[in-house]
């Protein structure tokens, strides 16, 4: 019989891979996330030398975690220090890890000056991804709607499920569509015209949508 060669390549910063694996080479990339006990032990491990507050809640950040991998979580651990530290703080409290999941999970908050025009037209886009959002049967409900800019975004609106998610629904997965059109549709709604911010929104609804067809296209 004729030999079969299967090439496993790991790595937990996948966009900055060794460019031998790029695509092409690689027929299958599969993200593998510890569940929400391992996110827990993650975490202390990571947070084992650090002094906490009593307030600190790992189970709590652990279930807010949904699908974050080892190297992102000790990010999270990493920057809820620094930012205890940066306040002049004895222990690293839960706003800390709070304030630091945003960070990871959004970027950075970044000082802009935008046009009031442009600041309203974003409030309206995120306004109408958190509406529809919200009225979605079985979507992950809203937990943060803001028009600070975070790394490339002019707004966010965040959606965290929670439970750890294995299979997903037709109905969530449309809930996810509709959801992420919502910044379009007000925009088109409020000012008769959509600007570029829901390119990537077209884009994740794209993917979704190719994600449920038979053939994945």
């Amino acid at each position: 019989p004729r030999a079969v060669s299967v090439r496993a390549v790991s790595s937990a910063r996948p966009s900055t891979s060794d460019p031998r694996y790029a695509s092409g080479r690689l027929t299958r990339c599969h993200r593998l996330a510890p569940d929400r006990d391992g996110r827990q032990a993650i975490l202390r491990i990571h947070t084992r030398d650090m002094p906490l507050a009593p307030d600190v809640d790992l189970p709590q950040v652990a279930r807010m975690t949904p699908g974050m991998t080892g190297a992102e979580l000790a990010n999270l651990a990493n920057e809820s220090a620094l930012l205890a530290v940066k306040r002049q703080q004895q222990q690293v409290a839960q706003h800390d890890f709070l304030e630091g999941l945003e960070k990871v999970q959004l970027g950075a908050a970044r000082s802009l000056l935008m046009p009031e025009e442009e600041r309203r037209r974003t409030g309206y886009h995120e306004s109408g991804h958190a509406l529809l959002g919200m009225l979605q049967p079985g979507a992950d409900p809203v937990r943060k709607v803001t028009i600070v800019p975070r790394g490339r975004a002019l707004g966010v609106t965040l959606s965290t499920p929670e439970a750890d998610r294995y299979a997903y629904t037709e109905e969530y997965l449309r809930a996810r569509i509709i959801g992420a059109l919502g910044g379009m549709a007000a925009e088109h709604v409020v000012f008769g015209v959509v600007t570029t911010g829901s390119e990537n929104d077209l884009e994740q609804v794209t993917g979704i949508a190719r994600g449920m067809s038979p053939a994945g296209a």
